[in-house]
């Protein structure tokens, strides 16, 4: 890349950020564009003065402020506002060292994420049978057996579901294919070629499209602001997955009718399509 080329797009970057400081805190100064870039005060007042050719009525200088205000008519130019980025950035350990969020941050809190202990050297011969289309022999803690065991798989993907890692695989003890989790997998010994065809893991390589509804159960009112909460269209809100993740999203988000209606928010409107095509997919889970 040209040095002319990396200075136009450090420009672009500098007023895409004072865009950025106008619409989420409303105001922006030179020295915000100096501490965050490392530019000098003559080139934020530059940068600050290209913005306003391209946006005339987007700004307004307050003197008491010494600083620059959205105006009352202030319109997006430039950048695409997005919520679920700006909150997702909150959320990112990467928040504070190289977003435009670190130059104003709001004060924000969560739940304490749990992470579960995961091998590296486990997760890098997985990754690397998954490429080389390897089966690969692991000594498996199942949560349904007192004591771990060792099994030929043949991993194929990764998957995040119901807050952790696994690996889609083929389990030769079971004759199909199904989910191991990584933090589960204690120790790999070794390793052969994979005489699998995962073209066969219909469950993975068919996507589903669940149609969403607030549940009818709930007043008229909550039942609004759900629609309202999922961005729902005229009551329904369609999201396609991967068939093998469906039983995963169905729990996070209690979809199951046993579940008690203060559980509720959401009820799965074609239950039962969806539930035709999983036992087409797994005639043995009707059983």
């Amino acid at each position: 890349m040209s040095h002319e080329l990396i200075m136009q797009w450090g420009m672009e970057r500098r007023i895409d950020f004072i865009e950025y400081l106008l619409y989420w805190d409303g105001k922006v100064n030179r020295k915000d564009i100096t501490q965050f870039f490392g530019v000098s005060t003559p080139q934020a007042s530059a940068d600050i003065k290209r913005y306003q050719e391209l946006a005339p009525n987007n700004l307004e200088y307050d003197k008491s402020r010494k600083c620059y205000l959205a105006s009352i008519n202030f319109e997006p130019k430039l950048i695409k506002p997005n919520a679920e980025r700006y909150l997702e950035q909150l959320l990112s350990e990467q928040s504070s060292s190289d977003t435009f969020l670190q130059v104003r941050h709001v004060d924000y809190g969560t739940l304490p994420n749990i992470k579960r202990s995961i091998d590296a050297d486990v997760v890098r011969q997985i990754v690397q049978a998954i490429r080389e289309k390897q089966a690969i022999e692991i000594k498996y803690q199942s949560f349904s057996h007192p004591n771990p065991s060792w099994r030929w798989i043949m991993p194929h993907a990764l998957g995040f579901a119901d807050k952790r890692w696994h690996c889609r695989s083929y389990c030769d003890n079971n004759q199909d294919f199904r989910d191991f989790v990584l933090s589960r997998i204690l120790e790999i010994r070794h390793h052969k070629p994979c005489e699998i065809n995962i073209a066969h893991d219909y469950e993975w390589h068919t996507v589903v499209t669940l149609e969403l509804s607030p549940n009818p159960r709930l007043s008229v009112e909550q039942q609004h602001a759900i629609e309202r909460d999922y961005g729902m269209d005229n009551g329904r809100l369609q999201i396609q997955m991967k068939a093998a993740l469906v039983h995963y999203f169905m729990q996070e988000y209690h979809l199951h009718s046993e579940e008690p209606l203060e559980k509720q928010e959401l009820v799965l409107v074609n239950k039962e399509q969806v539930k035709a095509i999983q036992q087409r997919l797994r005639p043995e889970s009707s059983t």
